[in-house]
């Protein structure tokens, strides 16, 4: 894996080694290449995101990755003081049926991360807190419990967020149907929008071992209930090179005029981080929960 600065082989090197984080052996420069390469484990399964694409995930193994990828966060929170900061399943390799967290691009150590205020990211997995512009808001620990909220739901849905249909509507933080109880609620408050309102990962990792494998379903069919404006729309809009890209839509939030938002879309397949202007599409329209909006050069890009 290719590195962009030292930042990333020093986090990498210091995590290691763990059993549920990708293997570290070093750096290496290829003949005609400018720039290093990281070296990792190999990890013969892909990635989460693969996995929950392709296959149904049972309960036995909602609760095993859940578990497994907790005991990772619970790492870097607790022993290493390091926020991942872009957690989501394309960053969650799977080597032998194991879960091991990966790209470590994005991370900082706690108290170090004065310039992580971007809103920058997989859209799904973004702290919601990063789009309130009245305050002054870091990535931080609760950030990456919003994100373990996301992954969770995705687990029990055996769907991913990022490939909702298009002109549906997802609804993020309903329990699933047929879910564990103790699952469905560790999930929801995962995902709540106030940080604080959030567990931290030894409760996430403490709740997680208090549930029985055993025990598969909701009881009782009981319904949850559900915030009706928690939900992501997706939807699409034609590039101006005629690829179709999908786009993530925030419901809950207004975005303003000039800033840098960060998105992932997909082409061909391939996942991108890309800032959007006018190379990348041709027009965007946004809907929040006031109202909808036809923004036109939202970025203040020269368009010529």
């Amino acid at each position: 894996k290719k590195f962009v600065d030292n930042k990333e082989v020093y986090l990498t090197k210091i995590v290691n080694p763990h059993a549920n984080i990708i293997g570290f052996y070093g750096v290496t420069k290829l003949e005609g290449e400018e720039r290093y390469s990281l070296v990792l484990e190999y990890a013969d399964g892909g990635t989460l995101r693969d996995y929950i694409r392709n296959n149904i995930v049972e309960w036995n193994n909602q609760l095993r990755f859940a578990r497994e990828i907790t005991s990772a966060i619970l790492w870097l929170h607790d022993y290493k003081g390091i926020v991942h900061g872009d957690l989501h399943p394309n960053n969650i390799l799977l080597h032998r049926g194991t879960i091991k967290l990966a790209d470590f691009g994005r991370s900082f150590e706690k108290g170090k991360g004065d310039d992580n205020t971007e809103v920058w990211g997989v859209v799904p997995y973004v702290d919601p807190k990063m789009y309130d512009k009245t305050i002054l808001y870091k990535l931080n620990e609760k950030s990456d419990i919003y994100c373990l909220g996301v992954l969770f739901w995705e687990l029990a849905s055996s769907s991913l967020l990022i490939d909702s249909p298009e002109d549906n509507y997802v609804t993020l933080g309903a329990a699933v149907p047929n879910t564990n109880d103790k699952f469905a609620e560790l999930y929801q408050k995962c995902l709540e929008q106030e940080p604080d309102e959030r567990p931290n990962i030894s409760e996430v990792n403490e709740t997680l071992n208090t549930i029985d494998i055993d025990e598969s379903t909701v009881s009782d069919s009981e319904e949850k209930s559900v915030d009706s404006q928690r939900y992501i729309e997706a939807d699409r809009f034609k590039a101006s090179d005629t690829k179709h890209i999908n786009i993530v839509y925030l419901s809950l939030y207004t975005i303003t005029p000039c800033e840098r938002v960060v998105i992932q879309y997909f082409s061909n397949e391939q996942a991108i981080h890309a800032v959007i202007n006018s190379t990348t599409a041709t027009s965007l329209i946004i809907t929040t929960s006031q109202k909808s909006a036809d923004i036109g050069n939202p970025f203040c890009i020269n368009s010529t």
